[in-house]
């Protein structure tokens, strides 16, 4: 049994929309762990960090401002195989289906209530964030 940890975001759409509790039901339910959280409003920095990879992007200044339009709920998850665990119940991100987390409450692509790792180099990256910004 692999057990990892990964990085989870609720995103201010999520936190202003009162799916905190939902969101984080729909992970103990999965069996995984939380075994940090934290709730504010991310600095600019931080954003950037979290987002490095999608510098100069069309997309980017679009969600680096929703990311800081409010409150974000950061947590780190672990379980067995968390990290595809995750990703399956967040859903895509472009086209997000029915029974996921994005395909039941996002409201756009920018609007898509949660993020979480890509994959393990991105979720060292993002945990270690964690410890930087707290």
């Amino acid at each position: 049994m692999l057990t990892t940890t990964t990085f989870v975001m609720i995103k201010p759409d999520g936190v202003r929309n009162g799916l905190i509790g939902k969101i984080i039901s729909r992970i103990e339910d999965k069996g995984l762990d939380i075994i940090y959280i934290d709730f504010g409003i991310p600095n600019e920095m931080m954003v950037d960090d979290l987002y490095a990879e999608h510098l100069g992007k069309e997309f980017y200044n679009r969600n680096k401002t929703h990311i800081m339009s409010g409150n974000i709920v950061r947590m780190l998850v672990q379980g067995e195989d968390v990290i595809h665990v995750m990703r399956t119940l967040v859903g895509d991100a472009m086209c997000p289906k029915p029974g996921t987390i994005r395909g039941d409450y996002a409201t756009s692509v920018t609007h898509n209530v949660v993020h979480a790792s890509a994959d393990e180099a991105a979720a060292l990256i993002e945990i270690n964030l964690v410890d930087i910004y707290k």
